[in-house]
Protein backbone atom coordinates (compact mmCIF):
# COMPACT_ATOMS: atom_id res chain seq x y z
CA UNK A 1 0.00 0.00 0.00
CA UNK A 2 0.95 3.65 -0.35
CA UNK A 3 0.92 5.78 2.77
CA UNK A 4 -0.70 8.69 0.94
CA UNK A 5 -3.90 8.46 -1.08
CA UNK A 6 -4.42 10.71 -4.07
CA UNK A 7 -8.08 11.09 -3.14
CA UNK A 8 -7.02 12.96 -0.01
CA UNK A 9 -4.45 15.67 -0.79
CA UNK A 10 -2.35 16.21 2.31
CA UNK A 11 0.59 18.29 3.42
CA UNK A 12 3.02 16.69 5.83
CA UNK A 13 5.85 18.52 7.56
CA UNK A 14 9.10 16.72 8.36
CA UNK A 15 12.67 15.91 7.48
CA UNK A 16 12.42 12.29 6.28
CA UNK A 17 10.16 10.50 3.81
CA UNK A 18 9.31 6.94 4.73
CA UNK A 19 6.98 4.63 2.85
CA UNK A 20 5.16 1.86 4.69
CA UNK A 21 4.90 -0.98 2.24
CA UNK A 22 2.46 -3.85 2.44
CA UNK A 23 1.33 -2.96 5.97
CA UNK A 24 -2.34 -3.41 6.87
CA UNK A 25 -3.78 -0.69 9.09
CA UNK A 26 -4.23 -2.72 12.26
CA UNK A 27 -3.33 -1.71 15.79
CA UNK A 28 -1.26 -3.84 18.14
CA UNK A 29 0.01 -2.81 21.54
CA UNK A 30 3.47 -4.30 20.97
CA UNK A 31 6.10 -2.67 18.73
CA UNK A 32 5.64 -3.44 15.04
CA UNK A 33 8.56 -4.14 12.70
CA UNK A 34 7.70 -2.74 9.30
CA UNK A 35 9.61 -2.75 6.00
CA UNK A 36 10.52 0.84 5.10
CA UNK A 37 11.63 2.08 1.74
CA UNK A 38 14.28 4.78 1.73
CA UNK A 39 14.20 7.05 -1.30
CA UNK A 40 17.04 9.46 -2.03
CA UNK A 41 15.73 12.54 -3.87
CA UNK A 42 19.10 13.23 -5.47
CA UNK A 43 22.80 13.65 -4.85
CA UNK A 44 23.97 15.85 -2.00
CA UNK A 45 22.78 16.60 1.48
CA UNK A 46 20.70 19.72 0.77
CA UNK A 47 18.23 18.11 -1.62
CA UNK A 48 17.58 15.29 0.86
CA UNK A 49 16.72 17.73 3.66
CA UNK A 50 12.92 17.68 3.26
CA UNK A 51 10.80 20.33 4.99
CA UNK A 52 7.47 19.93 3.19
CA UNK A 53 5.62 17.05 1.52
CA UNK A 54 2.42 17.31 -0.52
CA UNK A 55 0.46 14.84 -2.62
CA UNK A 56 -1.65 16.51 -5.29
CA UNK A 57 -4.91 15.33 -6.86
CA UNK A 58 -3.01 13.62 -9.68
CA UNK A 59 -1.03 11.51 -7.23
CA UNK A 60 2.31 13.29 -7.67
CA UNK A 61 4.41 13.79 -4.54
CA UNK A 62 5.99 17.23 -4.08
CA UNK A 63 8.95 17.84 -1.78
CA UNK A 64 10.08 21.17 -0.43
CA UNK A 65 13.79 20.77 0.26
CA UNK A 66 16.82 22.83 1.23
CA UNK A 67 17.75 22.84 -2.46
CA UNK A 68 14.53 23.85 -4.15
CA UNK A 69 11.47 21.91 -5.30
CA UNK A 70 11.22 18.22 -6.26
CA UNK A 71 8.32 16.29 -7.84
CA UNK A 72 8.10 12.49 -7.83
CA UNK A 73 5.82 10.44 -10.08
CA UNK A 74 6.62 7.03 -8.63
CA UNK A 75 9.41 6.42 -11.13
CA UNK A 76 11.35 9.62 -11.71
CA UNK A 77 12.22 12.85 -9.92
CA UNK A 78 12.02 16.32 -11.41
CA UNK A 79 14.11 18.94 -9.64
CA UNK A 80 13.76 22.73 -9.75
CA UNK A 81 16.91 23.88 -7.91
CA UNK A 82 17.64 27.35 -6.60
CA UNK A 83 19.87 29.43 -8.86
CA UNK A 84 21.32 32.38 -6.87
CA UNK A 85 22.11 34.31 -10.07
CA UNK A 86 18.76 34.17 -11.85
CA UNK A 87 16.55 33.28 -8.83
CA UNK A 88 14.42 31.27 -11.25
CA UNK A 89 12.22 29.41 -11.13
CA UNK A 90 12.24 29.21 -7.31
CA UNK A 91 13.13 32.36 -5.41
CA UNK A 92 14.98 30.86 -2.47
CA UNK A 93 17.07 27.85 -1.57
CA UNK A 94 14.66 26.52 1.02
CA UNK A 95 11.00 25.65 0.37
CA UNK A 96 8.91 26.43 3.47
CA UNK A 97 5.38 25.70 2.27
CA UNK A 98 3.39 23.62 -0.26
CA UNK A 99 -0.35 23.61 -0.89
CA UNK A 100 -2.62 22.65 -3.79
CA UNK A 101 -5.34 25.06 -4.91
CA UNK A 102 -8.83 23.91 -6.02
CA UNK A 103 -7.80 24.68 -9.61
CA UNK A 104 -4.84 22.27 -9.38
CA UNK A 105 -2.11 24.89 -9.07
CA UNK A 106 0.62 24.39 -6.47
CA UNK A 107 1.27 27.20 -3.98
CA UNK A 108 4.91 27.43 -2.93
CA UNK A 109 6.70 29.47 -0.28
CA UNK A 110 10.20 29.93 -1.66
CA UNK A 111 12.62 32.15 0.21
CA UNK A 112 10.77 35.42 0.77
CA UNK A 113 8.30 34.86 -2.09
CA UNK A 114 4.95 33.21 -2.79
CA UNK A 115 4.86 31.29 -6.06
CA UNK A 116 2.13 29.55 -8.01
CA UNK A 117 3.00 26.65 -10.31
CA UNK A 118 0.56 25.74 -13.09
CA UNK A 119 1.11 22.06 -14.07
CA UNK A 120 -0.89 22.46 -17.29
CA UNK A 121 1.42 25.20 -18.59
CA UNK A 122 4.51 24.04 -16.70
CA UNK A 123 5.01 27.63 -15.58
CA UNK A 124 5.82 29.44 -12.32
CA UNK A 125 4.24 32.76 -11.36
CA UNK A 126 5.35 35.10 -8.59
CA UNK A 127 2.64 36.73 -6.49
CA UNK A 128 3.56 40.39 -6.18
CA UNK A 129 2.69 42.93 -3.46
CA UNK A 130 3.92 40.77 -0.58
CA UNK A 131 7.05 42.82 0.06
CA UNK A 132 10.59 41.55 0.42
CA UNK A 133 10.89 40.90 4.15
CA UNK A 134 10.85 37.45 5.68
CA UNK A 135 7.36 35.95 5.43
CA UNK A 136 7.70 33.49 8.29
CA UNK A 137 9.84 32.47 11.22
CA UNK A 138 10.69 28.80 11.15
CA UNK A 139 10.49 28.67 14.95
CA UNK A 140 6.71 28.81 14.62
CA UNK A 141 6.22 27.36 11.13
CA UNK A 142 7.65 24.04 12.33
CA UNK A 143 4.32 23.19 13.97
CA UNK A 144 1.85 25.42 12.12
CA UNK A 145 0.78 25.75 8.52
CA UNK A 146 2.27 28.73 6.74
CA UNK A 147 -0.89 29.18 4.69
CA UNK A 148 -4.40 27.74 4.52
CA UNK A 149 -7.35 27.89 2.09
CA UNK A 150 -10.94 28.68 2.98
CA UNK A 151 -14.13 27.38 1.38
CA UNK A 152 -14.10 30.27 -1.12
CA UNK A 153 -10.64 29.30 -2.45
CA UNK A 154 -8.97 32.27 -0.76
CA UNK A 155 -5.38 31.63 0.27
CA UNK A 156 -4.47 33.07 3.68
CA UNK A 157 -0.77 33.56 4.28
CA UNK A 158 0.68 34.46 7.67
CA UNK A 159 3.81 36.53 8.04
CA UNK A 160 5.78 38.78 10.37
CA UNK A 161 4.15 41.74 8.62
CA UNK A 162 0.52 40.77 9.05
CA UNK A 163 -1.88 38.54 7.15
CA UNK A 164 -2.28 38.29 3.38
CA UNK A 165 -5.34 37.12 1.46
CA UNK A 166 -4.55 35.99 -2.09
CA UNK A 167 -7.19 35.26 -4.71
CA UNK A 168 -6.82 34.14 -8.31
CA UNK A 169 -8.42 36.51 -10.77
CA UNK A 170 -10.74 35.06 -13.40
CA UNK A 171 -9.41 34.08 -16.78
CA UNK A 172 -5.85 33.64 -15.57
CA UNK A 173 -5.41 37.40 -15.13
CA UNK A 174 -3.13 37.11 -12.13
CA UNK A 175 -3.72 37.45 -8.42
CA UNK A 176 -5.49 39.87 -6.11
CA UNK A 177 -3.70 40.52 -2.82
CA UNK A 178 -5.20 42.10 0.30
CA UNK A 179 -2.99 42.92 3.29
CA UNK A 180 -4.31 42.95 6.87
CA UNK A 181 -2.07 44.69 9.41
CA UNK A 182 -1.96 46.04 12.92
CA UNK A 183 -2.91 49.72 12.93
CA UNK A 184 -2.45 51.77 16.06
CA UNK A 185 -5.80 52.89 17.42
CA UNK A 186 -7.84 50.77 14.99
CA UNK A 187 -9.63 48.04 16.94
CA UNK A 188 -10.70 46.38 13.68
CA UNK A 189 -7.12 45.70 12.65
CA UNK A 190 -4.92 42.80 13.73
CA UNK A 191 -3.76 42.88 17.34
CA UNK A 192 -0.19 42.30 16.10
CA UNK A 193 1.60 42.05 12.76
CA UNK A 194 3.43 38.89 13.87
CA UNK A 195 0.99 36.11 12.85
CA UNK A 196 2.08 32.70 14.17
CA UNK A 197 -1.00 30.46 13.71
CA UNK A 198 -4.01 30.14 11.39
CA UNK A 199 -7.08 27.91 11.69
CA UNK A 200 -10.23 27.53 9.57
CA UNK A 201 -13.02 25.92 11.60
CA UNK A 202 -16.04 23.79 10.77
CA UNK A 203 -18.30 26.87 10.68
CA UNK A 204 -16.12 28.52 8.01
CA UNK A 205 -14.51 31.03 10.36
CA UNK A 206 -10.88 32.05 10.05
CA UNK A 207 -8.97 32.36 13.33
CA UNK A 208 -5.69 34.24 13.51
CA UNK A 209 -3.19 33.75 16.32
CA UNK A 210 -0.73 36.60 16.74
CA UNK A 211 2.05 37.62 19.08
CA UNK A 212 -0.56 39.61 20.98
CA UNK A 213 -3.63 37.43 21.22
CA UNK A 214 -6.43 35.92 19.13
CA UNK A 215 -8.32 37.47 16.20
CA UNK A 216 -10.91 36.26 13.73
CA UNK A 217 -11.95 37.45 10.31
CA UNK A 218 -15.37 39.13 10.22
CA UNK A 219 -16.54 38.05 6.77
CA UNK A 220 -19.69 40.18 6.81
CA UNK A 221 -17.72 43.40 7.27
CA UNK A 222 -14.46 42.15 5.66
CA UNK A 223 -12.32 43.15 8.64
CA UNK A 224 -10.55 41.69 11.64
CA UNK A 225 -12.06 41.36 15.10
CA UNK A 226 -9.81 41.23 18.15
CA UNK A 227 -10.44 38.82 21.03
CA UNK A 228 -7.71 40.02 23.36
CA UNK A 229 -10.02 40.63 26.32
CA UNK A 230 -9.23 37.19 27.72
CA UNK A 231 -6.00 36.26 25.93
CA UNK A 232 -3.30 38.70 24.88
CA UNK A 233 -0.47 36.16 24.93
CA UNK A 234 1.77 34.99 22.09
CA UNK A 235 -0.45 32.47 20.26
CA UNK A 236 1.47 29.51 18.84
CA UNK A 237 -1.23 26.94 17.94
CA UNK A 238 -4.97 26.69 17.25
CA UNK A 239 -7.53 23.89 17.02
CA UNK A 240 -11.29 23.31 17.38
CA UNK A 241 -13.11 21.11 19.87
CA UNK A 242 -15.99 18.87 18.84
CA UNK A 243 -18.34 21.42 20.46
CA UNK A 244 -17.01 24.28 18.34
CA UNK A 245 -14.80 25.92 20.96
CA UNK A 246 -11.38 27.19 19.90
CA UNK A 247 -8.29 25.89 21.69
CA UNK A 248 -5.55 28.51 21.79
CA UNK A 249 -2.02 27.38 22.60
CA UNK A 250 0.42 30.04 23.76
CA UNK A 251 4.14 30.32 24.32
CA UNK A 252 4.20 31.12 28.03
CA UNK A 253 0.57 31.27 29.19
CA UNK A 254 -0.52 27.66 28.72
CA UNK A 255 -3.79 26.77 26.99
CA UNK A 256 -6.83 29.00 26.52
CA UNK A 257 -10.23 27.69 25.40
CA UNK A 258 -12.49 30.27 23.77
CA UNK A 259 -16.28 29.80 23.72
CA UNK A 260 -17.63 31.79 20.72
CA UNK A 261 -21.20 31.58 21.99
CA UNK A 262 -20.40 33.06 25.40
CA UNK A 263 -17.42 35.14 24.25
CA UNK A 264 -15.40 33.85 27.21
CA UNK A 265 -11.95 32.35 27.74
CA UNK A 266 -10.82 29.60 30.13
CA UNK A 267 -7.12 29.33 30.96
CA UNK A 268 -5.17 26.19 31.83
CA UNK A 269 -1.72 26.46 33.42
CA UNK A 270 0.66 23.91 34.98
CA UNK A 271 -0.25 23.26 38.59
CA UNK A 272 3.19 24.34 39.81
CA UNK A 273 2.89 27.75 38.14
CA UNK A 274 -0.83 28.50 38.35
CA UNK A 275 -0.53 32.07 39.60
CA UNK A 276 -4.12 32.93 38.78
CA UNK A 277 -6.87 31.46 40.99
CA UNK A 278 -9.06 30.57 38.01
CA UNK A 279 -6.34 28.41 36.45
CA UNK A 280 -7.15 24.71 36.51
CA UNK A 281 -4.86 22.40 38.49
CA UNK A 282 -6.43 18.92 38.52
CA UNK A 283 -4.61 16.75 36.00
CA UNK A 284 -2.97 19.94 34.84
CA UNK A 285 -1.28 20.80 31.58
CA UNK A 286 2.39 19.80 31.59
CA UNK A 287 4.02 22.93 30.19
CA UNK A 288 3.27 26.58 29.55
CA UNK A 289 4.35 26.46 25.90
CA UNK A 290 1.72 24.69 23.79
CA UNK A 291 3.50 23.98 20.51
CA UNK A 292 0.84 22.00 18.65
CA UNK A 293 -2.81 20.96 19.04
CA UNK A 294 -4.59 18.39 16.85
CA UNK A 295 -7.88 16.46 16.99
CA UNK A 296 -8.02 12.77 16.12
CA UNK A 297 -10.80 10.91 14.32
CA UNK A 298 -12.75 10.34 17.52
CA UNK A 299 -12.60 13.97 18.58
CA UNK A 300 -9.81 13.61 21.15
CA UNK A 301 -7.63 16.71 21.51
CA UNK A 302 -3.87 16.16 21.69
CA UNK A 303 -1.25 18.65 22.81
CA UNK A 304 2.51 18.86 22.50
CA UNK A 305 3.77 21.10 25.27
CA UNK A 306 7.17 22.22 26.42
CA UNK A 307 8.52 23.14 29.84
CA UNK A 308 11.22 25.79 30.22
CA UNK A 309 12.33 24.11 33.43
CA UNK A 310 13.06 20.69 31.94
CA UNK A 311 13.33 21.51 28.22
CA UNK A 312 11.34 18.31 27.64
CA UNK A 313 8.35 17.67 25.35
CA UNK A 314 5.09 16.36 26.75
CA UNK A 315 2.33 14.52 24.91
CA UNK A 316 -1.07 14.96 26.56
CA UNK A 317 -4.72 14.34 25.78
CA UNK A 318 -7.11 17.10 26.82
CA UNK A 319 -10.75 16.61 27.84
CA UNK A 320 -12.52 19.98 27.44
CA UNK A 321 -15.57 18.75 29.34
CA UNK A 322 -13.69 18.02 32.57
CA UNK A 323 -10.75 20.34 31.96
CA UNK A 324 -8.36 17.47 32.67
CA UNK A 325 -5.11 16.56 30.93
CA UNK A 326 -3.84 12.99 30.64
CA UNK A 327 -0.12 12.40 30.14
CA UNK A 328 1.26 9.52 28.09
CA UNK A 329 4.43 7.42 28.35
CA UNK A 330 5.25 8.11 31.97
CA UNK A 331 5.12 11.02 34.39
CA UNK A 332 6.10 14.51 33.29
CA UNK A 333 8.76 15.79 33.02
CA UNK A 334 9.28 14.47 30.47
CA UNK A 335 6.34 12.27 29.45
CA UNK A 336 8.22 9.59 27.59
CA UNK A 337 9.24 11.77 24.67
CA UNK A 338 13.02 12.01 24.77
CA UNK A 339 14.32 15.20 26.33
CA UNK A 340 14.95 17.90 23.71
CA UNK A 341 13.67 15.54 21.00
CA UNK A 342 11.78 16.96 18.04
CA UNK A 343 8.13 15.88 18.01
CA UNK A 344 5.34 16.49 15.54
CA UNK A 345 1.76 15.22 15.40
CA UNK A 346 -0.26 14.35 12.32
CA UNK A 347 -3.80 12.94 12.01
CA UNK A 348 -4.25 10.68 8.98
CA UNK A 349 -7.38 10.17 6.92
CA UNK A 350 -8.36 7.13 9.02
CA UNK A 351 -8.36 9.32 12.13
CA UNK A 352 -5.23 7.79 13.67
CA UNK A 353 -2.80 10.03 15.51
CA UNK A 354 0.84 9.80 14.41
CA UNK A 355 3.58 11.17 16.66
CA UNK A 356 7.09 11.61 15.26
CA UNK A 357 9.87 11.91 17.83
CA UNK A 358 13.64 11.88 17.94
CA UNK A 359 13.49 8.27 19.12
CA UNK A 360 10.90 6.80 16.79
CA UNK A 361 7.35 6.86 15.46
CA UNK A 362 4.20 6.21 17.49
CA UNK A 363 0.64 5.69 16.35
CA UNK A 364 -2.56 5.99 18.39
CA UNK A 365 -5.78 4.23 17.39
CA UNK A 366 -8.54 6.35 19.00
CA UNK A 367 -11.18 3.69 18.40
CA UNK A 368 -9.28 0.98 20.32
CA UNK A 369 -7.43 3.35 22.68
CA UNK A 370 -4.09 1.72 21.81
CA UNK A 371 -0.65 3.20 21.17
CA UNK A 372 1.74 1.32 18.88
CA UNK A 373 5.48 1.80 18.44
CA UNK A 374 6.49 1.70 14.77
CA UNK A 375 9.93 0.18 14.27
CA UNK A 376 12.13 -0.16 11.21
CA UNK A 377 12.67 -3.65 9.88
CA UNK A 378 16.28 -4.06 8.79
CA UNK A 379 17.65 -3.69 6.25
CA UNK A 380 16.41 -0.56 4.48
CA UNK A 381 15.07 -1.11 0.99
CA UNK A 382 17.01 1.61 -0.81
CA UNK A 383 16.05 2.95 -4.19
CA UNK A 384 16.08 6.12 -6.18
CA UNK A 385 13.50 5.03 -8.75
CA UNK A 386 10.35 4.19 -6.89
CA UNK A 387 9.72 0.46 -6.90
CA UNK A 388 5.95 0.27 -6.63
CA UNK A 389 5.21 -2.77 -8.71
CA UNK A 390 5.90 -0.91 -11.98
CA UNK A 391 3.17 1.66 -11.48
CA UNK A 392 3.20 5.31 -10.46
CA UNK A 393 1.60 6.62 -7.30
CA UNK A 394 -1.92 5.30 -7.16
CA UNK A 395 -5.07 5.73 -5.20
CA UNK A 396 -4.67 2.77 -2.83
Amino acid sequence: MVFWNASYPVSVRGAVLVLLLGWPLISLSQPQAIPFQHIALGKGQDINMVYEILQDEQGFIWFGTFDGLVRYDGYHFRHWPYDPETRRPVKGKRINGLLESPSGKIWIISGQALLSYDPRLDSFYTVDNLGSDSLIRYRYSRYNEVFIQDSSANLWLRSQRGLFRVREKGGGAGFEVQHFQHLQGDTFSLSSNAVHALFYDSRHRLWVGTQNGLNFFDRENARMARLTHGCNANVTSLCETAAGEICVGTQQEGLFVYDPEKNTFSNYLPASSAARPEAKSLFSIAGKWVKQIVRDGKGNLWLLTSSEETKGMALQRFDPGSGQFYSYFGPFPPTGLAQNSFAYMFVGRAGFLWVATGTGLKRFDPYREVFTDIRQREPYLKTGRGGFGHRPWGRG
